[in-house]
């Protein structure tokens, strides 16, 4: 898997949730809550590629052994969770990417909504 997948991975399943849930039929708070459950999954899988290192570079193979892109691509993923997004439908709660089951307490400091 490339290691930019994943953060692509959990800001689609956060955009879902919440687009659809303004649908109403299609799914409920639960699922929603489940989607965005699985987001923050995506962005701590457990892959080869998907490892930090100290210089906070991801590993990929010995003649690659930074990938900027998928730090680029963390970033991203966790900012649009965190404040949302632009366009139709809007996020409709704050840090629309993260559960709303009571766990998490998420805060950001002047992240503007993505795209």
């Amino acid at each position: 898997m490339n290691p930019f997948d994943i953060p692509v991975i959990a800001a689609v399943l956060a955009a879902a949730a919440d687009a659809l849930l303004a649908l109403g039929a299609l799914v409920t708070p639960a699922g929603a809550i489940v989607l965005v459950t699985l987001a923050v999954r995506a962005l701590l899988l457990d892959a080869p590629t998907n490892h930090y290192g100290p210089n906070g570079h991801v590993y990929q193979r010995p003649d690659l052994p930074a990938y900027l892109p998928a730090n680029g691509g963390l970033l991203a993923a966790v900012g649009m969770m965190a404040a949302g997004w632009e366009g139709e439908p809007a996020p409709r709660r704050p840090a629309p990417g993260f559960p709303n089951d009571g766990r998490w307490s998420v805060r950001h400091e002047k992240i503007r909504p993505w795209l």
